[in-house]
């Protein structure tokens, strides 16, 4: 129900595939030790989880860079010394 897609289709997309030893156990969830902070949610997580993909459908297509090079297996960022701005190449004159 909550996905960009109507509910059932998400079945289509996924592959479960068989848990990792004692690997999968550390991406639980636990705000425990931020309760005791004093940390509360300000939204359900329904809630949350809906506006954050209405905010990203409500975004113009031309928001968002292009994300092939992030998806190749090995992703390379732009070469520091070709910033704008610089003028030795070194990564730190855009500080300056």
């Amino acid at each position: 129900e909550m996905g960009l897609r109507g509910a059932g289709e998400e079945e289509d997309l996924l592959e479960f595939v068989a848990d990792r030893n004692i690997n999968d156990l550390r991406y639980s969830i636990n705000i425990q030790k931020l309760q005791e902070l004093g940390w509360e949610p300000r939204l359900e997580w329904e809630q949350g989880l809906r506006e954050t993909i209405q905010w990203y459908k409500d975004m113009p297509d031309d928001y968002w860079a292009d994300y092939r090079k992030a998806l190749a297996p090995h992703p390379t960022a732009p070469d520091p010394r070709n910033w704008p701005g610089l003028t030795t190449g070194k990564a730190n004159d855009h500080a300056k």
